[in-house]
């Protein structure tokens, strides 16, 4: 099975490590990252980023629009999630 992950904070020295792990695993169909700014990507048609401001007002519902899932806690299909990234089924 596939999985897709959004991911918050993937800049930062712990996140970007994450992303690098993530497009080296052949079965991660894609990771979307939730920038503040826009940073260089790696050519990897899997890896695209959105840039958001997340102390804004309507953060929240910015990023339930590129997760449209169900919670984490409502699912028993979930291959990984963290403080940083929610993972979904694709």
């Amino acid at each position: 099975m596939t999985f897709r992950v959004l991911i918050i904070g993937g800049t930062g020295q712990v996140g970007a490590a994450v992303v690098r792990a993530l497009v080296a695993e052949p079965s991660c169909a894609e990771v979307v990252m939730v920038n503040r700014k826009a940073i260089p990507l790696t050519a990897d048609p899997r890896l695209r980023q959105v840039i958001l401001d997340t102390a804004a007002a309507r953060f929240s519902v910015e990023v339930t629009k590129l997760a449209p899932f169900k919670s984490i806690y409502e699912r028993d299909d979930i291959k990984m999630a963290g403080g940083c990234a929610e993972c979904f089924a694709k």
